[in-house]
């Protein structure tokens, strides 16, 4: 589900069941497992196969995913309405989620702020994007095969993705005021920075092999080279480089996972786990963030 769907079913919910009123939390370690707060789907998520409740609709598998599709429940509740989906059929629930979202303003006097809401925009915006322009739920593959593999092989879109990422952070609008994040901003801002000196170093030796790119072992030819060993040690000072940065790389994705499940969702990539490199996990030191 996009960070800024997320964001506002949670917001608009109060953080409680749309049916129970019971409070909620995203954190999967409570140890009162019915009050763990789940995103339910009104038309279901599964189209095909083992169809989910309620899925017979027009509704596109991208738009079930968002905002005006989702009710917040209870564990509980959740269950129930699955178990029974004639007795709650999609004009049901959207009525629930109405008169929830209603109750929150008028009993818990939430106000609708849009500065606030402004604010949850534009970085859950950019986080969303920079999950899909970076591929970070393959990124330790990619990495892997990038910066370590024989033939450092990445795919051929690579360069327009991370361009256009960092074309995103650098015309963003970002919060200010008591709803700017400055250590998320940082984290945005390092990976995309991070992510384009990476990608500098990778096409400095490269070609193209179809959809895909690898390293050009230009110290190979001509056959034989007279310059082989000055050039295979400028391959492999290259090859060091990019591994190093790389490291970067691995230590700027942890940092700003860690700020996403600090600040907006403490679901972030939890299932995924930290990023690695080369088998192994990167962090900064207290030293290397400097927001």
């Amino acid at each position: 589900m996009p960070e800024k769907d997320i964001k506002i079913l949670w917001g608009r919910s109060g953080n409680k069941c749309a049916i129970c009123k019971e409070e909620l939390s995203l954190d999967s370690s409570s140890n009162r497992p019915n009050v763990i707060g789940e995103m339910a789907h009104i038309v279901g998520r599964k189209i095909e196969g083992g169809k989910s409740p309620r899925s017979d609709s027009i509704l596109s598998e991208e738009d079930r995913d968002k905002y005006p599709n989702l009710i917040l429940l209870c564990r509980n509740h959740h269950k129930i309405i699955d178990d029974d989906p004639k007795a709650y059929p999609i004009e049901c629930l959207h009525q629930i989620k109405a008169e929830h979202e209603l109750w929150v303003q008028d009993k818990l006097g939430t106000i609708y702020d849009s500065h606030k809401e402004a604010a949850d925009f534009v970085y859950t915006n950019l986080i969303d994007s920079l999950v899909i322009y970076l591929n970070l739920d393959e990124w330790s593959k990619w990495a892997w095969e990038a910066g370590v593999s024989t033939y450092h092989r990445w795919p051929y879109d690579l360069v327009e993705r991370i361009e256009k990422f960092n074309e995103c952070v650098d015309v963003a609008v970002w919060p200010t005021g008591k709803y700017r994040i400055a250590s998320l901003e940082w984290a945005i801002k390092n990976l995309a920075t991070v992510s384009l000196q990476t990608l500098d170093i990778l096409i400095k030796h490269f070609v193209s092999n179809g959809d895909m790119c690898k390293a050009d072992k230009f110290y190979k030819e001509p056959f034989p080279n007279p310059s082989y060993e000055e050039e295979f040690e400028q391959y492999k000072a290259w090859e060091m480089k990019l591994r190093n940065r790389f490291i970067r790389f691995c230590k700027a994705a942890n940092y700003f996972a860690d700020e996403v499940r600090k600040n907006i969702n403490p679901m972030f990539f939890l299932e995924n786990g930290k990023f690695v490199f080369n088998n192994k996990v990167y962090c900064y030191s207290k030293k290397e963030i400097k927001h």
